[in-house]
């Protein structure tokens, strides 16, 4: 029969999925940056769409979007944020897949926009995936950490 501590030793020396604490310090600041472009940079950009001549539920929901991708930018930056703090959780490896996943999309959005609606002289116009493609691409390298042990999580 196995005593309780015993088995603690053992679940706690069985390898388990890390996180690299860098590469998330990293994503998590760059993150940050731009959740702080996207929020007071971006205003000029906003304002005309919000004063152009369209419907009103219309520009409701497109300044509903803009403060929602805010929101979904500031909070994956905490994401990064707290998983670089906490080093080899391994609650936090999916959080982290899937926050990685979510911007390498939104990147793969603007370069897929701007190429079939204009061409690739609206790369330098959309250069959002400029910042989003290397965010979601240092998550996804700083959640590809092979088996570590967990020690004194």
């Amino acid at each position: 029969m196995l005593e309780i501590g015993t088995m603690t030793q053992q679940i706690d020396a069985e390898p388990t999925r890390g996180l690299r604490r860098k590469p998330m310090l990293i994503a998590g600041w760059l993150a940050a940056f731009t959740a702080t472009l996207h929020l007071f940079g971006g205003t000029p950009t906003l304002r005309p769409m919000l004063d152009a001549a369209i419907k009103e539920d219309l520009q409701l929901l497109l300044y509903a979007c803009w403060h929602g991708i805010s929101l979904v930018l500031a909070f994956s930056a905490a994401a990064f944020l707290v998983a670089a703090r906490s080093g080899t959780a391994t609650r936090h490896h999916s959080m982290i897949m899937m926050t990685s996943i979510l911007w390498v999309a939104f990147g793969v959005v603007f370069i897929g926009v701007a190429l079939l609606m204009s061409g690739p002289r609206m790369l330098l116009t959309l250069s959002q995936w400029s910042l989003l493609l290397p965010v979601g691409a240092i998550g996804l390298y700083g959640a590809s950490a092979g088996p570590r042990p967990l020690v004194g999580a």
